[in-house]
Formats: C-alpha cells, structure tokens, sequence
C-alpha cells in the first residue's frame, strides 16, 4: 500500500500489528499490580506469600474482596488446619502470588452479607495488612478470628 504521498503504509501496519499486542499485554500486568497494590495483596504477600503448595479442602472458582479489590470466580482457596492457602488464576496472577495465611494472623472475623452472598470478613496480620472476605462456607465448623 502507498498512501498520496509515496511512502509505504506496509511498515506502519507492521508495527501496529506487533506493538498492539505488546502494549495491551503491558496494559494488562500493569493494571494486574495496580489491583494488587490497591487492594493489599503486595502487603500481604511480603509477609503471607505460600512457599509450598500445601493439602486440605480445595475450593476453586471462589468470589472474595481484599481491600477495596474485587476477585470474582477467580481465587482458589485451599482449607488447611494451619490456614488458608489462596491463589488466584494464572492468568490474573501478575502481582499476585500465591497466598498463605495463618489461624493465628487472622483477626477481627466477622460475618457479612453481600446482596446474596454470605462472606466472612477479617482482618490480616497484626498490625492489619489488609482486610478479606471470603466465602462463608470455608469457616463452616470452625469458629471466626477473633
């Protein structure tokens, strides 16, 4: 292609070809951190991040909040008598490593209703970290933190 001028168009199309799929992956990781760091995940990883993967009840494709953050469907949350192991898909997982989060750093539970939903919200690490909820049915035999 030429445009009036005679230049060639074939580059230009060229470099948007490969540079549109770059930024938008570049985009994507970006806003993936920024979520991350909006929300406390970054907080909570430097002290909670999962060095191991570990076994107990795993329930995946679960909805949950950190901070001001919303993960729908996208988290999956392993039951242990320790804690509570959390990842989120790897696909949204730029910032977010995997997650493990102590009995004993969970504080302030409380249970809370989000338009249908029955969550258990508490608060992480002392001083807080950040604030999570989570699906009520995971603290169901178990009392909340205190």
């Amino acid at each position: 292609m030429t445009s009036a001028y005679g230049s060639s168009l074939a580059p230009l199309v060229l470099g948007m070809v490969v540079l549109f799929p770059v930024a938008l992956v570049g985009m994507f990781a970006g806003i993936s951190k920024l979520l991350a760091a909006i929300g406390g995940w970054g907080r909570v990883a430097e002290r909670y991040r999962a060095r191991a993967p570990v076994s107990g009840h795993r329930f995946a494709m679960q909805s949950g909040q950190m901070g001001l953050v919303n993960y729908r469907n996208t988290l999956t949350i392993t039951v242990t008598p320790e804690g509570l192991h959390i990842a989120i898909l790897p696909l949204f997982r730029i910032g977010h490593p995997p997650l493990f989060i102590p009995w004993t750093a969970m504080h302030n539970g409380r249970r809370k209703r989000l338009f249908w939903w029955q969550l258990v919200a508490f608060d992480i690490g002392e001083p807080r970290l950040a604030t999570l909820a989570v699906p009520a049915a995971l603290f169901e035999g178990r009392a909340l933190p205190t």
